[in-house]
């Protein structure tokens, strides 16, 4: 029948079958016991070790802290230039229709995106989709209603 013995209560005990080879614990409370036990061994082996990784992280911490550098800097004034427009366009959203808004924030976002140093392609800035109100409009159908919602029943 093969009986081991347990490694932390030093009880007679049958293993899984599956794993007869390798089992070295009764139960559960013993195999939490057994891991605490080979942590502290992993650990009091390389005390030193991580000591020194410990002592090299906080030093680079300090370092960094006496530099001031606990961050990226913000963007180079353009944040408050974006903002700047961003306002703008919500003024102007008072006097103009829902399409002058879209329109408007498309051409913000394609000069924002050239100041990134992104390629903006312009074929498919001249083709972008059809919008719901122009679907409405035109007499299409369209999956979003105009006010962004879905149109289930259809016009």
């Amino acid at each position: 029948m093969g009986l081991h013995r347990c490694t932390e209560c030093r009880k007679w005990f049958t293993p899984a079958v599956t794993a007869k080879p390798h089992q070295r614990v009764c139960g559960k409370e013993c195999r939490g016991r057994r891991r605490a036990k080979l942590a502290r061994s992993r650990r009091a082996a390389t005390r030193e070790d991580c000591r020194a990784d410990e002592r090299e992280r906080q030093r680079k911490h300090r370092e960094a802290a006496a530099s001031g550098a606990c961050h990226e800097p913000a963007l180079s004034g353009k944040s408050s230039e974006w903002l700047g427009k961003m306002q703008q366009v919500v003024d102007k959203v008072v006097r103009l229709s829902r399409a002058s808004f879209e329109r408007e924030i498309r051409r913000i976002v394609r000069e924002s995106a050239k100041v990134l140093g992104a390629d903006v392609d312009r074929a498919r800035a001249c083709h972008e989709p059809a919008s719901a109100l122009a679907a409405a409009q035109n007499g299409s159908r369209s999956r979003l209603g105009v006010d962004g919602v879905t149109d289930q029943h259809g016009p």
